[in-house]
């Protein structure tokens, strides 16, 4: 069923495209890389608004939490608007969350399944997500962008079959290739890209 976009949310944008992060606050999730790419982007001279809805910051991630980081973002002069949304929200409420947005940016190091990405597929938002890892088979068809990435060893306590590794996707490469969604967003829309 088709849900009608976030009212409220629609307002703050004020005719801006929002780029949304949706996940853990979290290193493993990639939200350093995802703020990091909406900077430079932002320097790049792209016009646009962020929203991070993250989940499990009291209990899964309470001790890694990147809280702060959003938090100094927020209150850094010279950066896009930073909308965080932290409650919980309802099925209904969460799919509104994702047609108020205009794209996900999901560049992680390490996901079982990523239901972030299959949400925002089915709400048809552009999608740029990690390659090489647990959304490949979800990324496929117009509006799926992977960002390039490589493995990188970890070392974890205890025995291992194999080499335990992360994803290390590449901040420029989301940088670019968020840039290159919001020009195409720009031009589907008719106005000017940056």
């Amino acid at each position: 069923e088709n849900v009608a976009p976030d009212a409220e949310l629609v307002a703050w944008k004020n005719g801006l495209p929002a780029v949304l992060f949706c996940g853990g606050a979290v290193w493993r999730k990639g939200l350093d890389v995802f703020l990091r790419a909406v900077l430079a982007a932002w320097q790049a001279g792209a016009r646009f608004c962020a929203v991070v809805k993250t989940v499990g910051g009291d209990q899964h991630y309470g001790r890694f939490h990147l809280g702060e980081l959003l938090a100094r973002c927020q209150r850094t002069p010279g950066t896009p608007p930073l909308r965080i949304v932290d409650g919980e929200l309802s099925r209904d409420q969460l799919a509104s969350l994702y047609t108020a947005c205009d794209v996900l940016v999901h560049p992680y190091r390490g996901e079982g399944f990523c239901l972030p990405v299959l949400e925002a597929r089915a709400a048809g938002l552009p999608v740029l997500a990690t390659s090489g890892g647990a959304t490949d088979a979800l990324m496929v068809g117009p509006g799926a962008v992977k960002i390039p990435s490589a493995q990188r060893a970890v070392e974890l306590p205890g025995a291992h079959v194999g080499t335990p590794f992360v994803l290390e996707p590449s901040a420029d490469d989301t940088t670019r290739l968020l840039l290159e969604a919001l020009a195409n967003l720009a031009a589907a829309a008719g106005g000017v890209s940056h």
